[in-house]
């Protein structure tokens, strides 16, 4: 697996609901952006033009990284679709091979990023 969600903050969630909630959130990553191979690549051209002065970031990874916000708010949306959560709660995204993740909360900017180690 390339990545992997994890809806926070919804223990008041049954686990069955939460699992349900991250796989939608998942399908929705991808149905916007392809496999889960294109879903981390994205991600990590998103984290790197965020975190990078714009004169060192290549066409080709500005162009994948403009596609995140976007398909992340989508997902949010349908992850949380039909839920009743707190509005603390929000999905991470970790990636496989690296130790850092990217949390937001459905009222956090997806162009803000936390970073958690």
């Amino acid at each position: 697996m390339q990545y992997t969600v994890l809806l926070q903050a919804a223990h008041v969630l049954p686990a069955s609901e939460r699992i349900a909630a991250e796989i939608r959130f998942a399908a929705a990553l991808e149905r916007a952006l392809g496999e889960p191979h294109d879903v981390a690549e994205t991600l990590r051209a998103w984290r790197y033009a965020s975190e990078s002065p714009a004169d060192q970031v290549d066409r080709l990874t500005a162009a994948r990284a403009v596609r995140w916000p976007r398909a992340f708010e989508q997902a949010v949306r349908a992850g949380l679709a039909g839920l009743t959560v707190s509005t603390d709660a929000r999905f991470e995204v970790k990636l496989a091979r690296d130790a850092s993740s990217i949390e937001v909360s459905p009222s956090h900017s997806p162009g803000q990023p936390r970073q958690l180690a």
